[in-house]
């Protein structure tokens, strides 16, 4: 079985937008500058988000390991 493509697309984005607040709180605990902690968590996540988009779909169409 595998997700559809909107189905991975809003995972990532719901997973990404947690992990955009985490990054920027934590570069503004070090940084203590909101413009800049912003610009690395945004940067950051768009990244990553492209990234874990590609390797669901990967992981995808692998079948080692699933049952049923």
């Amino acid at each position: 079985m595998m997700d559809s493509k909107i189905r991975s697309i809003i995972k990532s984005l719901t997973r990404r937008a947690f992990a955009l607040l985490i990054t920027v709180i934590i570069s503004f605990a070090i940084l203590d500058n909101w413009e800049t902690s912003l610009l690395i968590g945004v940067a950051s996540n768009l990244l990553k988000t492209i990234f874990y988009y590609v390797h669901e779909k990967v992981w995808n169409r692998i079948r080692w390991g699933r049952i049923g």
